[in-house]
């Protein structure tokens, strides 16, 4: 288990060049597949060249916490929510929490559709 402040930061830097998706991808390749530490500002910042951005602005980004204030909002939106494992999973105002099997998931996502119309 590590802590990824530092790896939602990275997300929103990369989320301001247009590689959001791409820069979660590319954690979560580092994290489960490679073992890295992605909360070592090194490894940030070499997964983020890998994906076309710049090294020194995002090594700048991490040090200055220039996107930790929008970490800390959505992280006190989603507990305010009722959030607070990982993963879990959002449907509109519906959610279920933590690793579930792949019925509890398929149950969970026709209810949720249901509810939206």
């Amino acid at each position: 288990m590590q802590n990824t402040f530092k790896a939602h930061q990275l997300i929103h830097f990369a989320a301001q060049n247009g590689l959001e998706e791409a820069m979660k991808l590319r954690l979560f390749s580092a994290y489960f597949t490679h073992a890295k530490d992605i909360n070592s500002i090194d490894v940030l910042v070499e997964e983020a060249s890998q994906i076309g951005l710049n090294a020194q602005e995002a090594k700048d980004a991490l040090t200055s916490q220039q996107y930790a204030p929008e970490v800390r909002e959505e992280e006190t939106l989603w507990l305010q929510r009722g959030v607070q494992s990982v993963p879990t999973f959002v449907i509109g105002n519906q959610g279920v929490a933590g690793a579930q099997e792949p019925e509890t998931l398929a149950a969970f996502i026709k209810q949720a559709a249901s509810a939206q119309q």
